[in-house]
């Protein structure tokens, strides 16, 4: 029913999805908002800016609950637990964070591993796992309870823009600047598909149990839907 945008103007807008009008405005940033993520129940949302700061909000009200700094550049990209209680946040400086927001402190876990800018962060549905992508053109993959790397994935030849785990955690989708999408088995790290753009990919998403639906954003504006079908006999390598 509603959607919610950050923008460069530095605040947070909820929108009607069925009348496209905006319901509410808010702010608390002092620099562009670069990231928004929604818990499942849509009462809570993460924001990542370019001043540093991570933002927990109860959008209910309009309000801040708390925040957190990493301390290491801008927070570039987040992602929420569907529960609301964990969080990512992926910063500029090559590192993300580990938010534990049920502690309602302002206290991180900082990850390294990467090599440059974090340009997008991702959950599990269980939030045991973590799927990060970078400028340094990897795709990676974490397990939460130890905050250690559990797997690289290469295969991009360029930067990798946007991550995201599919619903039923089996399936990584990324998108980068050489202009491929691809599926990764998450349990593996095998590239399962790709499928070549036209453009460069800058965001994605995928739903469902399979077939799955994925929408893909390209930097000429478009977006794209795209049904990826899996065989029943496909088994890991």
């Amino acid at each position: 029913q509603r959607a919610l945008s950050g923008s460069w103007d530095q605040t947070i807008r909820i929108w009607s999805l069925e009348t496209g009008c905006e319901v509410r405005q808010f702010s608390g940033s002092s620099g562009a908002v670069t990231s928004i993520a929604v818990s499942a129940d849509g009462r809570r949302a993460v924001s990542g800016s370019s001043d540093r700061i991570g933002r927990y909000w109860d959008l209910d009200s309009g309000t801040t609950l708390f925040t957190a700094a990493p301390n290491a550049g801008s927070v570039t990209s987040v992602a929420i637990s569907s529960d609301g209680q964990r969080a990512l946040l992926g910063c500029s400086d090559s590192t993300f964070h580990f938010w534990d927001l049920s502690s309602r402190r302002g206290f991180l876990n900082r990850i390294e591993g990467h090599l440059r800018f974090v340009s997008s962060v991702g959950l599990s549905a269980d939030a045991r796992r973590a799927v990060s992508g970078s400028w340094d053109g990897t795709v990676r993959v974490w397990n939460i309870d130890d905050l250690r790397e559990q797997r690289i994935l290469v295969g991009h030849s360029s930067s990798v823009n946007c991550v995201m785990f599919s619903d039923d955690d089996r399936w990584i989708v990324s998108g980068g600047e050489d202009c491929t999408l691809r599926i990764w088995d998450a349990t593996t790290g095998n590239c399962v598909a790709l499928w070549p753009a036209d453009w460069s990919i800058r965001a994605v998403a995928i739903q469902g149990n399979g077939p799955w639906k994925i929408a893909v954003g390209d930097s000429a504006g478009q977006v794209i839907f795209l049904e990826l079908i899996i065989p029943e006999t496909w088994r890991p390598e």
